[in-house]
């Protein structure tokens, strides 16, 4: 669904109507769960804003868009949503400004979509509290699982460490399993029983 607004001076929008609340008091009649989770896409580009909304719509996700900075510090506080996928380049607040003032105020889990690919970049984007970093250009089925993931996570609970699986079991992430580790602990223990991994797809 897309933020109803009105007109302020200077083209930015004041947000009347915060669309995740019917979705959050949804969720809280009943065991939280990916499906009832509510995400809040934040990206100028329109074309991308409209790709993500279809990708996690279709996947059975609540999802609100603006393309503004300073509303999205509005609907953070004020929509409650369960993860925010955030555009670094936006016109008005910087992604980065808005990063620390949703921390500053919440805990809602923050992925961060950018074309700044530095490794500083990366580094600053973690510390100013992103759980994700994400660079442009990128694959939107990707963007979906790792929302999946994060959400899962946030959920707690046996969940949250589950393989997710993309594509009719084609595409397979298992963040609880990491190969170059377990065959270092393999050649350090021979005698030790390998850790369950993934099956074949």
């Amino acid at each position: 669904m897309t933020v109803k607004t009105a007109p302020l001076p200077g083209g930015l929008a004041a947000v009347t109507v915060p669309p995740c609340a019917a979705a959050s008091s949804a969720a809280t009649a009943r065991p939280w769960s990916v499906v009832a989770a509510c995400v809040l896409i934040v990206e100028d580009e329109w074309k991308i804003r409209d790709m993500l909304r279809d990708y996690l719509e279709h996947d059975g996700l609540d999802v609100i868009t603006t393309g503004s900075g300073a509303e999205a510090i509005k609907l953070a506080r004020q929509a409650a949503p369960d993860l925010i996928l955030l555009d670094l380049r936006l016109p008005d607040v910087p992604g980065e400004e808005v990063a620390r003032e949703v921390r500053a105020a919440t805990q809602t889990p923050i992925m961060m979509l950018t074309a700044k690919t530095g490794t500083e970049d990366r580094i600053h984007g973690l510390e100013l509290g992103a759980d994700d970093y994400v660079t442009k250009p990128f694959s939107p089925g990707e963007v979906l699982l790792r929302a999946r993931a994060i959400l899962r996570r946030a959920a707690g609970g046996a969940e949250a460490d589950a393989p997710v699986s993309y594509g009719g079991g084609r595409l397979v992430i298992d963040e609880g399993r990491h190969p170059d580790r377990d065959r270092m602990e393999a050649a350090h223990h021979p005698g030790q029983r390998p850790r369950p991994g993934l099956q074949p797809v």
